[in-house]
């Protein structure tokens, strides 16, 4: 049996995402309960950030694996986009247009693009100074309120609208690939829920 990894990191990176997610918002609960600021804070950012580029990593992966179809994306068309180096932001947009009926792609493209930024940004960091921002009575620099409880959920949250989006709403060219889709998603909700992995 040959099994293609290529076709399953998104799967390892949506997981590393909600259970990075599930610790970053304990932390937030124990400090808003009244737990010392410190460390609570550093380790609500630090999962934060793991739960943020995470979910980015598993969109950067499924739009790789779909680019692969040629149903969706043909060899003319790869070799284009390569030649061109369209970037991450561009190439998710441009797949989720391919794949989810109604609109809903390029909607969902467009909101992958700032997270995309924001992973790209951390990865390749440049310092900049710019007014803090208040969050939970503080008042922190931006950097880290791009990876609070709060914004890492929205990152989870949106990688989920986008399975659920693959997996029902779904283009012809991607049905072959939509039950997978909305498996994962459910095994993906459960975790998120109790923790841990699910027995099944």
């Amino acid at each position: 049996m040959v099994i293609a990894r290529s076709t399953t990191w998104w799967i390892v990176w949506a997981g590393v995402a909600v259970e990075a997610l599930r610790r970053s918002e304990a932390a937030r609960q124990v400090r808003l309960a009244g737990g010392s600021w410190y460390p609570h804070w550093r380790y609500e950012m630090e999962d934060g950030l793991v739960a943020v580029t995470g979910s980015v990593f598993a969109m950067e992966a499924i739009t790789r694996q779909l680019t692969q179809v040629d149903k969706i994306v043909d060899p003319q068309a790869r070799a284009r986009w390569a030649k061109q180096k369209k970037d991450a932001a561009w190439r998710t947009r441009e797949v989720l247009k391919r794949c989810i009926r109604g609109g809903e792609g390029q909607q969902l493209g467009d909101q992958w693009k700032p997270l995309i930024n924001r992973r790209n940004g951390v990865v390749h960091f440049v310092a900049e100074q710019r007014p803090s921002v208040p969050y939970d009575g503080m008042n922190i620099a931006v950097e880290d309120a791009e990876f609070t409880a709060v914004e890492a959920a929205r990152a989870v949250d949106l990688l989920f609208t986008t399975l659920e989006g693959l997996g029902t709403r779904s283009k012809p060219a991607v049905q072959g690939h939509a039950a997978g889709f909305s498996g994962q998603l459910e095994e993906l909700r459960e975790r998120r829920r109790v923790g841990g992995v699910p027995t099944m």
